[in-house]
């Protein structure tokens, strides 16, 4: 393995292990209120930037604070969430060597989600930011991901399956089951 790819498989490590630690912040409900639409497209499109940095200074009234740690139904853990919120499906992946280099290496990944066994075919997808948080400096991130607005799926139990194609790790699928519960609001 090359060095680069080392240190890419290294990064990736660490964004999973630095996503599974935090997804543990999901189950806590809201402080104020449902989590709105633009809480958790907040979250979505910060992910790589300011909202990472937020999170990991502890600033848990900003929008994208609130949309990650409440309304993102993690594919790292099983979870219960609110059924009234809003909630995003998201997977952020990382590259190195440069944007041009990290912009090759990330529009040759893929990102699928299943729930219950159904496509989730609304899809939606960031810019190549750069990576603000810690890490290995030079890192370029994408997230992909889709929006499931109230009452898109119905309280109790469900399945998120997850698939993340890479050009070096290959395929890798996640299954998790999450519950949707009004009680839980």
């Amino acid at each position: 393995m090359s060095r680069a790819a080392r240190r890419l498989a290294g990064a990736s490590i660490f964004a999973v292990i630095l996503a599974a630690s935090l997804s543990a912040t999901a189950f806590a409900a809201p402080v104020h209120g449902r989590v709105t639409r633009g809480e958790v497209t907040a979250a979505f499109q910060a992910r790589t930037t300011g909202g990472m940095l937020n999170l990991l200074r502890g600033r848990t009234v900003a929008a994208p604070v609130r949309g990650f740690q409440h309304g993102r139904i993690s594919f790292f853990a099983d979870g219960t969430y609110c059924a009234t919120d809003w909630h995003y499906l998201g997977v952020t992946l990382l590259g190195t060597g440069g944007h041009s280099a990290a912009a090759t290496y990330l529009r040759a990944t893929s990102v699928s989600f299943a729930i219950d066994g159904s496509p989730v075919t609304a899809t939606m997808q960031t810019a190549i930011k750069p990576f603000v948080g810690t890490g290995t400096p030079g890192q370029w991130g994408i997230s992909r991901g889709a929006l499931l607005r109230p009452g898109a799926l119905a309280a109790g139990s469900h399945s998120l399956d997850t698939r993340i194609v890479t050009p070096d790790f290959g395929v890798e699928d996640l299954q998790v089951t999450f519950t949707l519960d009004p009680a839980a609001c």
